[in-house]
């Protein structure tokens, strides 16, 4: 999952796509490896500097998620 901060249409389908090909290029690395993953990309608005560790949490808990994996630089 990659939440973004939510702004006004225009490039953003070239950068929602471009996301959501680097986290299934991920995924599959997992997947090879025997897991079951799934990818998301979501769009907040922010209003807080913790709305993006809310949405993260709110989704895992409505998808069931077993674990969260995060990158430390966010690419």
């Amino acid at each position: 999952m990659r939440v973004l901060p939510h702004r006004a249409p225009g490039s953003a389908t070239d950068e929602l796509g471009a996301i959501q090909a680097y986290l299934n290029l991920d995924a599959g690395a997992m997947r090879a490896g025997g897991l079951e993953v799934e990818t998301m990309v979501q769009r907040v608005r922010p209003v807080h500097a913790d709305d993006v560790a809310r949405a993260i949490a709110a989704t895992a808990h409505e998808q069931g998620a077993g674990l969260i994996v995060m990158s430390c630089d966010g690419g």
